[in-house]
């Protein structure tokens, strides 16, 4: 029954582990290509944003745009963050390296990188 047990609890810890890590561990080259803009950015408001048909609940960043590394010019932009397990959570007045991507008629972004700590592995 314990052996049981113990198997049952690492199938479903695996399952969960896999739901979460899509795409594994992509390079910075590839989540480069992905994006449709990269920016570093300054949080300056966060809005908490209720779930609605096809969107988790979570929150909407406004976030002033100090650098473009990829995408057209911008000074503002409003990007969502659903609140799962493989949200990161950002703070407001914090900066980030942002990689944004559109989907679902949604601004969202993709793992990034905190400026002065680095929270994505750099390949």
């Amino acid at each position: 029954m314990k052996t049981t047990i113990i198997a049952i609890s690492i199938i479903l810890v695996s399952s969960i582990a896999n739901a979460v890590c899509i795409d594994g561990h992509p390079s910075i080259k590839d989540e480069y290509a992905k994006s449709q803009r990269i920016i570093i950015g300054k949080i300056i408001d966060k809005k908490e944003m209720p779930e609605s048909g096809k969107y988790y609940e979570g929150n909407n960043h406004t976030v002033q745009v100090q650098e473009i590394f990829k995408g057209n010019s911008i000074n503002t932009i409003v990007i969502f963050s659903e609140n799962s397990s493989g949200r990161f959570p950002m703070s407001v007045g914090e900066t980030y390296v942002l990689f944004i991507y559109y989907e679902l008629g949604r601004t969202l972004s993709l793992p990034f990188v905190e400026v002065g700590r680095t929270l994505l592995p750099i390949y």
